[in-house]
């Protein structure tokens, strides 16, 4: 799996390089870790991010089972934690009540926090 984020992060500095844009060292760092072992687990972040910035509540609602299947895949994936918060604020946006979504986000956030306090 370290293999996959290693040609993420090479991509990325050559992207950049080719922009003329340097990555600051934060970047550099943030491009290197590799947030889950589980190449499963991320994948399933990567679609479900993919449905929930879409927009659509049908999106996100899918979005958010792909989200929780990633969590489930490795319960340490802290990206995975975020975006079902992201999800739940997304659909508390319309399709949800609110009652029932910001929490649901809240608590997301949380476990997500508690495993890596380091990302925004």
């Amino acid at each position: 799996m370290a293999g996959v984020f290693g040609v993420e992060s090479n991509l990325a500095e050559k992207v950049a390089g080719a922009l003329g844009v340097a990555l600051a060292d934060h970047e550099r760092r943030a491009l290197a870790a590799t947030p889950t072992e589980s190449e499963e687990a991320h994948e399933l972040y990567l679609r479900a991010r993919y449905l929930v910035e879409k927009g659509s509540a049908p999106d996100a609602r899918r979005g958010l089972e792909l989200y929780r299947e990633a969590a489930a895949k490795d319960s340490r994936y802290a990206a995975a934690w975020a975006g079902i918060a992201q999800a739940w604020l997304s659909l508390a946006g319309g399709d949800v009540a609110p009652r029932q979504g910001f929490p649901q986000a809240r608590a997301a956030a949380l476990v997500a926090l508690k495993i890596d306090p380091t990302p925004a």
